[in-house]
């Protein structure tokens, strides 16, 4: 659940982006991760990598666009955007820190955070994160594409994100207690 909720400000972004245009809507989502990162700090947790990261796009990109291009289009910043949360996913994992790890760190014990197959679990999650924000991006990218089309793609790949945060771990720690059990 932590996990998304780290997406709060991205959804938060969409829908209020096309109702109080694109400048309000990035200085909202900057607020909305400003908040999420003092609550972390407030309980005395170690800022998460997407929180930072979101704010340096949401807070540069606000500022770019309120001061330097107020003309740059909804369009164009939507695929910023996109463009952007893909970038901090793949960059996490070229980082060699993929942004799933904090939160599935919450999930389980201390002695697994360095288990080969915990880090692989979440290099997998993440690099599926990362497709799917690739898949977004892309769509968004295309505005010949009828908008029931570019929103059902973009549900898919974001809802295929979710089943398989959800689901594969659980497939994981099965085939570990079938291996121990036999």
């Amino acid at each position: 659940m932590s996990l998304l909720l780290g997406f709060a400000p991205f959804i938060v972004f969409s829908i209020v982006a096309g109702t109080w245009g694109a400048a309000a809507a990035l200085w909202i989502a900057a607020a909305i991760t400003v908040v999420t990162i003092l609550r972390t700090r407030r309980a005395h947790a170690q800022v998460k990598l997407l929180d930072a990261a979101t704010l340096v796009l949401f807070a540069g990109l606000a500022a770019f666009v309120s001061f330097v291009r107020p003309d740059l289009g909804l369009f164009w910043v939507r695929l910023v955007v996109n463009v952007g949360l893909a970038a901090i996913a793949l960059g996490s994992i070229l980082a060699r820190r993929p942004f799933t790890l904090q939160y599935a760190r919450e999930q389980v014990e201390p002695a697994l955070w360095n288990h080969p197959v915990f880090i692989a679990v979440n290099y997998r999650i993440t690099a599926v994160w990362t497709a799917s924000f690739v898949v977004q991006a892309a769509v968004g990218a295309a505005p010949a594409l009828p908008e029931f089309v570019r929103q059902g793609v973009s549900l898919a790949a974001l809802a295929g994100a979710i089943l398989f945060t959800i689901e594969y771990p659980k497939q994981v720690r099965a085939r570990a207690a079938a291996r121990a059990a036999s």
